[in-house]
């Protein structure tokens, strides 16, 4: 989100205020309409740029939250289960099908785990 905001509206959008625009929408139109201030063009540069930076296959793994190695172990210990819901965007920027969850999961070197979790 901030490079989109640094590529498009030429702003350095800081952690908080990046934080700020995802919790004021519920997903990445409003979220980059509310950046955009309801500007329509500016908003789909934006989710275009997001996405071009989010989905490339050179960008670093995604990180889990402190503490969630271990709530991931200790769940598959105890044999609870485990689902995974995710609005995670299954489309490339250039509209074609490309890295899911399955491969964010791969790169982060969960994916077995999770599969054992969830029996996906």
């Amino acid at each position: 989100m901030r490079e989109a905001a640094q590529q498009v509206l030429d702003y350095d959008l800081n952690p908080a205020q990046a934080l700020e625009v995802i919790q004021g929408g519920s997903n990445l139109e409003s979220q980059m309409d509310n950046l955009s201030n309801g500007n329509n063009t500016t908003a789909e540069q934006l989710i275009k740029v997001f996405r071009h930076c989010y989905y490339r296959s050179d960008r670093a793994p995604l990180t889990l939250f402190s503490g969630m190695a271990e709530v991931l172990s200790s769940l598959q210990n105890s044999d609870m289960q485990l689902a995974v819901v995710t609005s995670r965007y299954r489309v490339g920027a250039n509209g074609e099908p490309t890295y899911g969850v399955l491969w964010e999961l791969q790169r982060m070197e969960l994916e077995g785990p999770i599969r054992s979790y969830c029996g996906i």
